[in-house]
């Protein structure tokens, strides 16, 4: 049995900032992914990844959420909604999106969903509670385990990336132990791909980016395929 997840973060709905963040796209690319994810990879389910809007401060925020909750209720497949740090404050975000559990089953995947605290220069900071649920995840289960989160956490010397968790060694050390399979991430808008002691680290390219991408694993066993679709065709 696989489970097949999409992954898509960071469409910073707004005005823009010229060719490097198309943040005035971000319906439009919704939308388009929508239909490929719907009519193609039909995922098990999706994972948003934060940073959905731009401006949180912005007064247009509340009808730029409307907006972008209609486009995402039209996937078919269950979507797990993270806030990240360009959105309003988690316990409004969840007034506007579902929050997830902090562990979902996904076919025989379990998913934990972090929602971690803001640390200085744009990294983050993940409770101990929240950490300990690695270990509550795999008692009992065999299968795959992903954690979910808006910013990177990762093995220090793996990466050049300039943000991560500033407890990461304390997370990864729980990771190994508990033989997570997989890390999903935004916020880093360049994205990367890494392993280190069976731990795939995935960030995923921000969707308002060019080439406009998002991601899709398929987890069997200790097997993980990566592909990242583009939308490049849009503009």
């Amino acid at each position: 049995m696989f489970t097949k997840l999409v992954f898509l973060t960071d469409t910073h709905l707004g005005p823009g900032e010229g060719p490097e963040m198309r943040g005035d796209l971000a319906e439009l690319l919704v939308m388009q992914a929508s239909q490929l994810i719907n009519a193609r990879i039909k995922p098990d389910a999706v994972i948003f990844g934060g940073d959905m809007i731009d401006d949180p401060t912005d007064p247009a925020a509340p009808e730029l959420y409307a907006r972008m909750k209609r486009i995402f209720d039209a996937l078919k497949p269950p979507v797990l909604y993270l806030p990240g740090n360009h959105d309003i404050a988690p316990g409004a975000f969840y007034e506007i999106f579902p929050r997830p559990e902090s562990i979902t089953t996904v076919r025989n995947a379990k998913v934990i969903c972090c929602i971690d605290d803001e640390a200085p220069d744009y990294n983050a900071t993940r409770r101990e509670e929240d950490i300990a649920l690695i270990g509550e995840a795999r008692q009992n289960h065999d299968g795959p385990i992903v954690i979910a989160q808006h910013v990177p956490g990762f093995p220090t010397d793996l990466v050049d990336c300039p943000y991560n968790l500033t407890n990461a060694d304390g997370v990864v050390e729980q990771l190994e132990r508990h033989r997570a399979s997989l890390v999903l991430s935004g916020h880093y808008h360049a994205g990367f791909d890494a392993e280190k002691n069976g731990v795939r680290y995935l960030s995923c390219p921000a969707l308002c980016r060019a080439p406009f991408s998002f991601g899709e694993v398929a987890i069997e066993g200790d097997a993980i395929n990566a592909v990242q679709h583009t939308l490049i065709d849009i503009v």
